[in-house]
Parts: C-alpha cells; sequence; structure tokens
C-alpha cells in the first residue's frame, strides 16, 4: 500500500512542479477537442496538430529549462 501511495505522490509532484507544462498541455488538448467536437476538424489533421503541439510544448520546455539552469 507504501508503494501505491509513493508512485502517486511523485506522479502528481510531476504534473505540479511544471505549471505551464501542465496548463499548455491541457490548453492543446482542449483546442484539439473543440476542433474535432464543434468544428467538425478532420482527426488525422487534428492528431497532426497534436503531434506538432506536443513537440512544440516539450522544446519550448527544454529551451525554458536550458535558460533556467544555465543562470545558476
Amino acid at each position: 500500500m507504501e508503494i501505491i501511495k509513493d508512485v502517486l505522490v511523485e506522479l502528481f509532484s510531476m504534473f505540479v512542479t511544471d505549471m505551464r507544462l501542465t496548463l499548455t498541455t491541457l490548453g492543446l488538448v482542449l483546442v484539439a477537442a473543440i476542433m474535432i467536437m464543434v468544428l467538425q476538424v478532420n482527426s488525422s489533421i487534428v492528431g497532426l496538430i497534436l503531434l506538432l503541439g506536443c513537440f512544440a510544448i516539450v522544446v519550448e520546455a527544454t529551451v525554458r529549462e536550458t535558460k533556467a539552469r544555465r543562470k545558476l
């Protein structure tokens, strides 16, 4: 039971530690859902947007973290 608690605490801390990364990812998923459900955009196009958006989010987070570590 202690292992499950440790895993949940670790998962929670991963998502809360970088709030900008979390909110940006949630925003991207929200935009994709709206595109599919409301605007009726082709799912292949939305999938490509999700792929490119996730890549851009990871690159931005990596660049931001690298700049922050250089200042230390």
